[in-house]
């Protein structure tokens, strides 16, 4: 017998706000940001409600590396009584990252300063997100995409599959099924 809330998807919470996300992907991103000590930069397209942005901040924090997160809408918890001890809502920006946020999501994606940088793809458009955005990161970045398979289809990384080698593939077997995908930028 399993332990089938490590995969429950819809009743996933991090520190009481909803994340979406399998506890054991969460592991997984728990070992991939201890491995590596060199990440100064993380970029999510996707908030939802922030639990998973909680989890990122908390490295970021942690690990005194960079971070934003954004969303087409704000939900209520990201301005929770957590997220404002963690000044989440100074880290979120309210906007389409393929209409008015774009500029600045690219130019934080093109900014040297802030490398190595991982961008992780878990918005309303994970394939448009990662072909559109893979290309302005740099040797050594990272590109991440939640719902592998199941909304981000396998032939999806082709437009950019020259720019990218599959990486962690190992452990994610390991927790069979798992929905995150990673990439390093060659």
């Amino acid at each position: 017998m399993g332990y089938s809330h490590i995969h429950n998807l819809f009743n996933s919470f991090f520190l009481g706000t909803r994340m979406l996300q399998y506890w054991a992907d969460v592991a997984l991103w728990e070992l991939f940001l201890y491995r590596r000590p060199e990440l100064r930069t993380i970029i999510e397209i996707g908030t939802n409600e922030g639990g998973l942005s909680l989890f990122f901040l908390g490295h970021a924090i942690q690990k005194k590396m960079n971070f934003w997160t954004f969303d087409i809408q704000q939900f209520g918890r990201v301005t929770s009584p957590l997220a404002k001890v963690m000044s989440l809502p100074d880290h979120f920006v309210l906007g389409d990252v393929f209409g008015d946020a774009q500029e600045f999501l690219t130019s934080l994606l093109s900014d040297d300063n802030l490398r190595p940088t991982l961008l992780y793809c878990d918005g309303g458009n994970k394939v448009r997100e990662i072909q559109t955005f893979v290309p302005f990161l740099k040797t050594g970045d990272y590109a991440v995409v939640h719902d592998y398979t199941i909304e981000f289809p396998r032939d999806a990384i082709d437009p950019v599959a020259g720019l990218v080698e599959d990486i962690f593939v190992e452990e994610c077997k390991r927790i069979s099924p798992c929905l995150t995908h990673f990439w390093r930028i060659r």
